[in-house]
């Protein structure tokens, strides 16, 4: 018993000290050309308001070739009992906007945790203005 315990001390410490990765997110398709539908992320970004204790969201890298967008937001970190701390944590989102061969367009929206209404309501606005394909 002591053994498997101090297996899962081992392996709960290693655990922590990985690295953050968020997960890839699953493609959506939509019918809209890729110009319009990167113009509805921008917009959808833009208009967003931000998370508690944060800057807001700022568009931080933006290529309407490359149908790219990353927006970021520095939100303090709290600590015992909700005190804030001198400590800020970045939060993001990034959007890529291509067109495929089957003539939709299709858009990955990957999140941090901070970032998940964010990007849920970019994919709630899309949804709203373009059809899916």
């Amino acid at each position: 018993m002591k053994k498997v315990f101090g297996l899962f001390v081992v392996m709960l410490v290693i655990s922590s000290c990985a690295p953050a990765t968020v997960p890839a997110a699953e493609p959506v398709f939509y019918k809209g050309s890729k110009a319009e539908i990167y113009a509805a992320v921008v917009q959808s970004v833009s208009t967003s308001e931000g998370i508690p204790d944060s800057n807001g969201w700022i568009i931080t890298q933006s290529d309407a070739a490359g149908g790219f967008v990353r927006a970021e937001t520095s939100v303090l970190v709290r600590g015992f009992l909700g005190i804030p701390t001198d400590e800020f944590k970045t939060e993001s989102v990034s959007v890529v906007v291509s067109e495929n061969t089957t003539g939709l367009t299709q858009v990955v929206i990957q999140v941090t945790s901070g970032g998940i209404e964010l990007g849920t309501r970019v994919k709630t606005d899309l949804d709203s203005k373009f059809n899916r394909g």
